[in-house]
């Protein structure tokens, strides 16, 4: 789509920003009517080992992203305590 990152530069400012942040988050980069998020499940060793995520259509979900993103970051974090990880 016309939202896909295509340069890496571009990619890794994204990745350092989804690093510092604690989510990633696709605005239509796959489908230009699909939002969705998603945080880490974070293992004992620190190392990640899954992911909590949700996503629907950009129309429906717009109003709620941000009450969406709190609450994959607190199910993902719950996750990582439940595994021995902290986050």
């Amino acid at each position: 789509t016309e939202e896909t990152v295509t340069n890496f530069e571009e990619l890794d400012t994204m990745i350092q920003e989804v690093r510092k942040q604690g989510y990633a988050s696709d605005e239509g980069e796959k489908d230009p009517e699909v939002w969705c998020a998603a945080a880490p499940v974070i293992d004992f060793q620190g190392q990640t080992v899954g992911a909590i995520g949700i996503s629907g259509p950009k129309s429906r979900v717009k109003p709620a992203q941000k009450a969406m993103v709190q609450a994959v970051r607190s199910l993902a974090a719950e996750a990582s305590r439940a595994m021995g990880g902290a986050q």
